[in-house]
């Protein structure tokens, strides 16, 4: 569409949920002189029925600790970031206790993974990983972690893709049973659980070994 003023005009067509006023002001303040003239339509709560489904699924805790388990119980992550040193079953703060007792503490005492990845590198664990024999509360973070400015990024976590079908039909959390395309050097990375080949063949770089990384009734990882 052209402007009346001469130039190019651009149509932006945005969706949210109860944030229409918030999203118009952060615009206000991005959209300056110089930029080409804008319309802007914001839909605010819409009411179609896979939108309601989503709220439901969302507003759901239980499924939303569903899903932050099979997170925590991704081999990969388990493997690159996961610790020891929480009671299982606990809660501190964010932080969720995997049926492993391991956790995943989102904190910046990571490399960066996502640049290694584009780079061809393996994924590389920095942070320690603590021993179960602990005690019940959250350890000194020097137990973990030591300064080193390379390494000051958070964990990139692989979020599996789920069963849409069983989530839509039984409202039920599970991992897409379509197993990855393409060469690997393990069937099981063929899960969904894992990332895509291109990231699980690049390796790991700095895990433990004699472990085994994810939750009984998942597919494992051994180191």
């Amino acid at each position: 569409m052209d402007d009346p003023a001469g130039g190019p005009r651009v149509t932006v067509a945005l969706a949210t949920r109860n944030r229409g006023a918030s999203v118009l002001r952060t615009l206000a303040s991005v959209l300056g002189n110089g930029l080409p003239a804008t319309d802007v339509v914001v839909v605010d709560q819409s009411d179609d029925e896979a939108t309601a489904f989503a709220k439901e699924v969302a507003g759901n805790g239980s499924r939303r600790i569903q899903y932050l388990e099979l997170i925590e119980c991704g081999p990969y992550n388990d493997a690159v970031h996961a610790t020891w040193g929480y009671a299982v079953g606990a809660k501190y703060g964010q932080e969720h206790v995997a049926p492993t007792g391991r956790v995943i503490r989102l904190v910046k005492y990571h490399p960066d993974n996502r640049k290694r990845i584009q780079q061809g590198l393996p994924p590389m664990r920095n942070i320690e990983l603590g021993d179960p024999s602990w005690p019940k509360q959250d350890p000194p973070r020097e137990a973990f972690w030591q300064w080193d400015e390379a390494k000051q990024a958070f964990e990139y976590l692989w979020l599996p893709k789920l069963d849409y079908d069983a989530l839509w039909n039984e409202l039920r959390i599970a991992v897409d049973p379509e197993p990855w395309e393409g060469a690997v050097e393990e069937e099981v990375l063929r899960s969904k659980i894992f990332p895509p080949p291109v990231i699980t063949n690049l390796g790991l770089a700095n895990v433990p070994t004699g472990m085994t990384w994810g939750c009984p009734g998942l597919p494992l990882m051994e180191s």
